[in-house]
This record gives C-alpha cells, structure tokens and sequence, in this order.
C-alpha cells in the first residue's frame, strides 16, 4: 500500500507537466519527505507567489480534512520556524553556511508572510494580539460616540422633520 501524504499534495510519478505548485520530483519521490519537498519549492518560487502556492496546498490539504485549516497552517508554520533554526545553528565556517544564509532569507520571508494570514495568533505573542485587540476597542467605541452624538443631534426636536402626505 503506498504511502499517504498528509499534508501536501504531490506531483503524479512521471508526470511532465504538473501544476506548478505540486511538490516532489518527477521520479520516485519519497513521500515521507514531504516536508522537506515543501521547503524546497518555497526555495524556488518568488516571494510574489507564496499566497497561491500556499492556497494550492492548504485547498489539496482540505480536501481529504475539511475543517481543519488551523492543522494545516500550525504545521507549516513549525516546520518552517524549525528549518530557520536548523540554518541560523550552523557554523558560519561550514561549506553549506552560504547556502543556508540565502535558504534562511527565502523561509523568513515565507514567515512574514504566514504573519499575513495567521487567524489563530500563531505567530504574534499574545501580549501584542491583547494589546490590538484593546486598540480596535478604543477604536470602536470612539465610533460609537460619535455616531450616538450623531443620532442625539438628529432626534432633537424640531431638526430635520420630513412630513410626507400621500396621495389618495
């Protein structure tokens, strides 16, 4: 029995012409590595496309698991943030440092970018995620005293009477 992948979707075995955003090689790639496929067409794709590679995945991904978005995205977030930590360990006399410094600015911006799109405050701590939500509170009810003083003005007597008579 062949081996599922869990997360994201690969390309066909001797397929030429797959989509853009599948991972994987066009022969016998080991589904086990998935992650590891995953970094590297992060690797290769510019920055511009991140949002549709990442919708083309988590779309494959919610197909066999609907509901389960925040799975998805928490485990493309940790393998990211632990393959950043696997480059910044290395030696910076190492023959693989220079590689790594450009793979490491590729992934930092793929994590700027799951900032974007992170519903579940995954990435922010939560003192920042309290400290906006307490200024959109302030904000909102900055908008609502302005709209009762609004409403106040529009209902004093007198002010601004239509007085429409029908017809018959």
């Amino acid at each position: 029995m062949p081996i599922q992948t869990n997360y994201f979707k690969f390309r066909k075995p001797f397929d030429f012409s797959a989509h853009q955003y599948d991972i994987g090689r066009a022969f016998f790639s080991n589904r086990r590595l998935e992650d590891n496929f995953f970094l590297l067409k992060v690797y290769k794709i510019y920055e511009t496309e991140y949002n549709q590679f990442y919708d083309y995945q988590l779309y494959s991904y919610l197909k066999a698991n609907p509901g389960k978005e925040e799975g998805f995205f928490n485990h493309v977030h940790d393998i990211v943030t632990s393959r950043i930590r696997h480059f910044k360990r290395l030696d910076p006399f190492s023959a693989k440092y220079a590689s790594g410094l450009e793979q490491t600015r590729k992934l930092e911006a793929f994590l700027e970018f799951l900032k974007t799109i992170d519903r579940w405050h995954k990435v922010e701590p939560l003192e920042s995620v309290i400290g906006e939500k307490d200024k959109l509170i302030a904000q909102l009810k900055q908008r609502i005293a302005e709209l009762e003083a609004q409403l106040s003005f529009l209902n004093r007597p007198g002010a601004n009477v239509i007085n429409i008579r029908y017809m018959l």
